[in-house]
């Protein structure tokens, strides 16, 4: 899994008769700054 390689977390959130949401984080640490304001969708 990509989150376990890059010592991130993966949780989730559910809620009855709604849904399931997930969550991840990834250290920015080694990565490239890239230039720019691109949002993320």
């Amino acid at each position: 899994i990509i989150e376990q390689s890059a010592e991130g977390n993966i949780w989730f959130e559910s809620k009855e008769n709604k849904g399931t949401t997930f969550y991840f984080t990834i250290p920015l640490k080694g990565m490239m700054k890239k230039e720019g304001n691109k949002a993320l969708t």
